[in-house]
């Protein structure tokens, strides 16, 4: 019952962490027509406000908290619920990398989309190096010791991050039905990562935190992206580039390749 409960309470944190938001997202949903809007009107959409923020700086705020005392307290009793757990759910080592992939099969799909196709790309491969620079960055630095001493690189954790990172891409391209189809994968799989004993509590809250706000600073940058490389309606022969993200599920590693056109 302990794991239910925690389930279910860590599900409603995430939920209501983004009901600060709800503002933010009725303002994309004009957007959620049958073919992909002008760049230039998603730029305007792709503004930067303090209230994006809140939610996956709160996130990463609570779970850097509780990293800097992760053998005690809030950590210790959830972790302590599942410490001698016999049954644990393997479903974990895939499942984080579900939302990132729906968020790129969806592409060649007719599903109704905010972006071009390589803007879909450039979001998606600007969301997964930022959020690799930003939690494997963490991992080095902090070197966190793993629940039951099976290593020093848990905070923050890598699964739940990619597994938000995709979440978030799919809210903002494809609106809120998707949206929180991915956030609740992406719940389960922070979930499971506590469950089977890989992470403490502060390592998939700081997780889910990274991976929002590299979605979500992703679309921030994708209007300078687009001035960058020429992609405006009034650059009919400037640089095209095309960005094909790479995952490798044996290293745990995402990359990406370009290829421009001059």
């Amino acid at each position: 019952m302990q794991a239910y409960k925690f389930f279910i309470a860590f599900t409603l944190c995430i939920v209501t962490s983004h009901v600060a938001l709800k503002a933010q997202i009725e303002s994309y949903t004009h957007c959620d027509t049958l073919i992909a809007i002008d760049s230039t009107q998603a730029a305007t959409q792709s503004r930067i406000e303090l209230k994006n923020l809140a939610a996956p700086v709160a996130l990463i705020a609570t779970g850097s908290i509780l990293a800097l005392d992760y053998r005690h307290g809030v950590n210790k009793t959830v972790n302590g619920w599942f410490k001698d757990n016999s049954s644990q759910l393997k479903i974990d080592r895939f499942m984080h990398v579900l939302p990132s992939a729906a968020y790129l099969a969806l592409s060649v799909t007719h599903i109704r989309a905010k972006h071009a196709l390589h803007e879909r790309l450039a979001a998606f491969a600007t969301a997964h190096m930022l959020m690799a620079a930003m939690g494997y960055g963490l991992k080095a630095v902090v070197k966190e010791e793993r629940p039951g001493n099976s290593g020093h690189h848990s905070f923050p954790s890598g699964h739940t991050t990619i597994a938000f990172t995709g979440a978030e891409l799919l809210r903002q391209e494809y609106g809120n039905t998707l949206g929180w189809a991915g956030y609740a994968v992406a719940s389960a799989e922070a979930f499971l990562r506590v469950y089977n004993n890989k992470h403490w509590l502060g390592d998939v809250l700081a997780g889910a935190g990274i991976g929002i706000l590299s979605a979500r600073a992703a679309y921030w940058l994708l209007p300078w992206e687009q001035r960058l490389f020429g992609r405006t309606k009034k650059s009919g022969n400037a640089t095209q580039l095309t960005a094909i993200p790479h995952y490798d599920a044996i290293t745990r590693s995402v990359g990406m390749a370009l290829v421009a056109h001059f």
